[in-house]
């Protein structure tokens, strides 16, 4: 049985979000929050507005993946999982795949 996939709103803004060439912004990661109804761990939110428009090429890999893994952490919910282990690559400015699919 296919596993249906996230609203595609969603899944753009995620993708958006991770653009290679592109920067972080605290606005989508808060839209997207919002949309999915979930509100971040304490201080994710106020690490992640440190980076605000700070372009993924002038982060440090590990600094990428963080945001990577903060984001993602926050998007898991019941109704949109991601596979953070397997499916994301943020170290080279880029998500190589988003699964975004419900489990």
């Amino acid at each position: 049985m296919t596993e249906p996939m996230v609203d595609p709103f969603i899944r753009a803004a995620v993708k958006k979000l991770f653009r290679s060439g592109g920067y972080f912004c605290i606005s989508d990661f808060d839209s997207i929050c919002s949309v999915l109804n979930v509100i971040p761990p304490e201080g994710v939110r106020d690490r992640l507005a440190l980076v605000h428009c700070l372009h993924y090429r002038d982060m440090e890999p590990d600094l990428r993946e963080e945001v990577g893994r903060l984001c993602f952490g926050t998007f898991n919910t019941p109704g949109f999982k991601l596979d953070i282990e397997g499916a994301v690559q943020i170290g080279h400015g880029k998500v190589a795949a988003i699964t975004g699919r419900i489990q």
